[in-house]
Formats: structure tokens, sequence, C-alpha cells
């Protein structure tokens, strides 16, 4: 998983904001789902991943609002 990373001027403001990544692993492990299943639906855009040099990553704030939009809503199994 890669952290999150805050960037501020001389002024102590906020410039710059670095998002936490996940890759397929994290992201089966946090949502407690076999890695295939998370491969799986990263390759066929059920759940916002993307591909950077080969890898899938999942950004933490979309995966959360990926899973408050699921909780009102159907499985998608």
């Amino acid at each position: 998983m890669i952290g999150a990373v805050v960037l501020r001027n001389d002024s102590n403001k906020i410039i710059a904001i670095s998002v936490e990544l996940m890759d397929l692993k994290d992201v089966a492990r946090y949502l407690q789902l076999n890695y295939e299943t998370v491969r799986r639906w990263a390759k066929d855009g059920k759940f916002p991943a993307l591909k950077l040099g080969g890898v899938w990553r999942v950004r933490m704030c979309d995966l959360e609002e990926w899973i408050d939009k699921q909780v009102g809503g159907a499985s998608i199994e």
C-alpha cells in the first residue's frame, strides 16, 4: 500500500496531496475477498481500478466511494 503524502509550502499551506494507492492484493485483504475475484472485477471494470506500469492500482478514496454505493445497491457478483 502506498501512503498519502502532504506537501506544504514555506507558509505551511498545503500545496499538494498524494492519495493512497493499493494494489489488488491489498484490496482483496481489505474487502476480505479472494484475490482472483478482485482481479477479475478490475479487469471487467466492476470497480474503480487502473493499470499503471502493468500493475493494477486502486485509490483508497475511490474504493471507499464504490463500497458506499454498493451498500444500498444490488450485489455485483
